[in-house]
């Protein structure tokens, strides 16, 4: 009889993987644990599941669900998948041997906007920085922030592509950023930046007040302010459209003072902040502070629900994400990412995450039956399974008696 607690888990996709590497994580965890992952199915990875087509003259082609990235301010996810690269040890020069060689930063981005009838792009870049993801606390050190400023002049000046072209020449791509260390202490903030935080505190818990007393006192004047700034907004909105630079740069104008407004007015950075406004939806939210009924479907607002796919049953027409967690997410994605914006992945998320982090698994000396196979609840009968696969390179590894696969084994 063993004394191990018994832990079941449910499904294998990212948020299962990540709870079965956390609990087997030290020995002593090990020697706590015994963890079972069950799922329907042999292919690890949930909706990020990934496998290679060996039909004739597929090539072994990657097929997946569709776009999957990693944002530069996924600190959780990089710390663990840096470990996991560690622990794997690959030889140099072996595919997909460091965790740099399986997530490659990328800074450019393209949005569709709606213009009189035709959807038209929208392309920027966003400005790097040396910080490691994974490394560091949630801010970045003021030499970051005063790096975006200069971003922005730059792009705001000379355009998209002159800030991409700066990137290129200041920070590290393709093979160099393969072989790049980055520097770690941009991803801590200095005494500069706490300094300002304290004094962004201080300033929204003022405004906060001023805000409710003003509700509370002159509810006349309020009302008075919020219509002459209607009136003015619909009348510049309708000056604008007649050129998309001029409408983009008046929704955007919109939406962030929208933001700040909501921000201060409802105190969503103090204490109990983005739980006290989640009972909103975003677009809502940003209504009830000022913005423009029009600008819910600017490109700036659609996409954060375009990124996390927050639109009930698929419906566009129908947008749902609570307003704390919209906020949330837009800040960490803006002032706190590391390196870059965003990374794509050097190939399938079977070969960049789950087969890695499957290795690492059975590496701790997990057995086979440790991954099986759901027919129905928890509670019903479990066949006992081969483990699983997460992508098929070629035939020989299909065939493995130990069922893991790898790019460096099996690439294509």
């Amino acid at each position: 009889m063993t004394n191990k607690t018994r832990v079941l888990i449910l499904g294998g996709g990212p948020s299962a993987m990540t709870c079965a590497y956390e609990l087997s994580l030290t020995p002593e965890r090990r020697a706590l644990y015994d963890v079972t992952v069950l799922q329907m199915g042999w292919r690890l990875g949930g909706k990020g599941a990934s496998g290679r087509n060996l039909s004739p003259g597929m090539g072994g082609r990657i097929e997946e669900h569709g776009l999957h990235i990693m944002f530069g301010f996924y600190q959780n996810f990089f710390r663990m998948i840096t470990e996991v690269y560690e622990a794997l040890g690959r030889p140099a020069g072996e595919p997909l041997a460091t965790w740099r060689e399986a997530f490659h930063p990328f800074d450019a981005g393209t949005i569709e906007t709606f213009y009189k009838g035709v959807w038209e792009p929208v392309s920027l870049t966003i400005p790097r920085n040396d910080a490691v993801p994974g490394e560091g606390a949630g801010l970045n050190d003021a030499r970051v922030y005063l790096g975006f400023l200069l971003a922005g002049a730059i792009e705001a000046v000379f355009g998209w592509r002159a800030l991409q072209d700066v990137n290129r020449v200041a920070f590290p791509s393709g093979v160099r950023w393969d072989r790049a260390e980055g520097d770690p202490s941009e991803g801590e903030p200095d005494a500069l930046v706490k300094v300002a935080m304290w004094a962004l505190r201080e300033l929204l818990e003022v405004g906060f007040d001023v805000s409710i007393a003003v509700e509370h006192r002159l509810p006349r004047l309020l009302a008075i302010i919020e219509r002459l700034e209607w009136g003015f907004d619909a009348t510049a909105r309708r000056i604008a459209e007649s050129r998309r630079e001029w409408l983009l740069l008046f929704e955007g104008l919109d939406f962030i003072a929208a933001l700040v407004r909501g921000i201060v007015a409802d105190g969503v950075l103090l204490d109990g902040g983005f739980a006290r406004v989640d009972r909103f939806d975003f677009a809502d939210w940003l209504v009830s502070h000022g913005m423009q009924p029009q600008t819910r479907d600017s490109f700036g607002v659609r996409f954060l629900y375009d990124a996390a796919f927050s639109y009930e049953d698929g419906d566009p027409d129908r947008k749902r994400i609570a307003a704390g967690v919209a906020v949330r997410t837009l800040l960490r994605m803006g002032f706190t990412f590391k390196g870059a914006a965003y990374y794509k992945m050097a190939a399938g998320m079977g070969d960049t995450i789950f087969g890695p982090m499957y290795e690492v698994l059975k590496a701790r000396g997990w057995p086979s039956s440790s991954f099986t196979r759901s027919r129905g609840s928890a509670s019903t009968r479990r066949a006992r399974a081969s483990p699983p696969s997460t992508s098929t390179c070629r035939p020989r590894c299909a065939a493995a008696k130990t069922g893991t696969t790898r790019s460096r084994r099996c690439a294509a």
